[in-house]
């Protein structure tokens, strides 16, 4: 099913690149969830539009050259929020600006080389949003709309259609949906009607635990009992009958002291993990859960977030190391755009060993730098409030693969 979604993607792509060709003056979006990744919104629009909405001192008013882009792509990084939002349980999604492209119109008018009418210029945005795992439902709304130059269409004789000033966006998941959205209607809902898919639930079985150990009874048992035959030792006159029963006594005190289990037991509810094929997806989202923290801009949010899927010394940890790369080496940002788990068993009832790869995406500047890293690690986990929760384990990087 996830193939048919990427095809599907692919030719709504084409459809609305080249439909934001055709209309200079038009809008429009694609956006592609799938439960495992960051939700991916492509941006389609004129630099003109761009113009209008914005004040771009670097442009000229009519020619754009092409020795301009790197200054363009800076430009949108800054202003990547300012295009499209969406909110997940009435919190606003961190963005991430993946990719811009640029592509020109044929024109018959001779420029020189290099040199284009603003008009004829089109800009793609590609936009990661860190979307939770299995999101019910996600809001969003559109911060740009078409009017600015479909007004000036009308102030010179032009007679642009109703239609024109509605701005499509395509969503492409379980199920393919348009969404039309214009400056009076900017917000919209789109609802998961794909099934969500839920975490096994943890098997509850009893089992004893030791209140008091068998050697602490024995110890105390031993202790008086010689105690009181080294009494009857040193009080008792006949000596004949003190070394017999001496001696008997000893043995049977020995005796009941081997064979006796003086451990003291109590019955508990305890929850194991399920077994490895099962383990998947509640791996997956925890993993899918520590890497979102990366976008996160608050602290205690980041302690939150983390809180839900970790617990004692991983949490500290993680916290520590996540804090550190987010508002320390803040510098380079970050984002996960893939989380491939290759190999996942389960150890005992509480700790499991998995390898993983993540394709991440790192922008430093105006420079992205994707990497495939690979990690191993073995996880102990604790049920706490009706969930798993990592509370001990050591990642471990394995290899970098070369991304061809």
């Amino acid at each position: 099913m996830k193939y048919i979604y990427i095809i599907c993607a692919n030719i709504l792509l084409m459809v609305n690149f080249a439909m934001a060709h055709k209309e200079p003056a038009k809008i429009s979006g694609l956006a592609i969830y799938d439960d495992s990744r960051p939700l991916e919104v492509h941006i389609f629009c004129s630099l003109s539009l761009l113009q209008e909405y914005f004040e771009m001192d670097f442009l000229g008013i009519d020619l754009y050259h092409e020795r301009q882009a790197d200054l363009l792509k800076q430009f949108i990084l800054e202003k990547k929020d300012k295009f499209i939002e969406f909110q997940h349980e009435e919190q606003k999604l961190p963005i991430f600006l993946k990719e811009v492209e640029i592509s020109y119109d044929k024109n018959d008018e001779p420029l020189p080389l290099g040199m284009h009418f603003v008009t004829d210029v089109d800009i793609s945005i590609v936009l990661l949003f860190s979307t939770p795992m299995h999101a019910k439902e996600l809001s969003g709304k559109w911060l740009i709309y078409p009017d600015i130059l479909l007004d000036l269409e009308k102030e010179y004789g032009g007679n642009p259609s109703p239609e024109s000033y509605e701005i499509v966006l395509t969503y492409v998941g379980p199920e393919t949906i348009t969404l039309r959205n214009s400056s009076s209607k900017p917000s919209f809902v789109w609802k998961n009607s794909g099934g969500l898919t839920t975490e096994p639930k943890a098997q509850i079985i009893e089992k004893k635990e030791i209140v008091t150990n068998h050697f602490d009874y024995a110890f105390q048992t031993a202790a008086v009992g010689f105690g009181l035959i080294f009494l009857y030792w040193v009080f008792s006159n006949d000596h004949k009958v003190r070394q017999a029963i001496t001696i008997l006594a000893v043995i049977n005190l020995s005796a009941y002291i081997y064979v006796t289990d003086f451990t003291e037991y109590k019955t508990v509810q305890a929850a194991q993990l399920p077994e490895t094929k099962e383990l998947k997806p509640i791996i997956k989202n925890r993993l899918n859960t520590i890497y979102n923290c990366l976008r996160i801009s608050q602290s205690e949010k980041l302690y939150d977030q983390l809180a839900n899927v970790a617990s004692k010394d991983f949490l500290d940890k993680s916290y520590q190391d996540l804090h550190k790369s987010i508002f320390v080496n803040n510098e380079v940002f970050k984002i996960v755009e893939k989380i491939d788990l290759n190999h996942i068993e389960k150890i005992n009832d509480y700790e499991i060993k998995c390898d993983w790869e993540i394709q991440a995406l790192i922008r430093h500047k105006n420079h992205i730098h994707p990497k495939n890293l690979s990690y191993s690690a073995i996880f102990t986990l604790n049920y706490e409030d009706n969930k798993w929760l990592i509370t001990e384990g050591q990642i471990l990087p394995v290899y970098e693969v070369s991304k061809k």
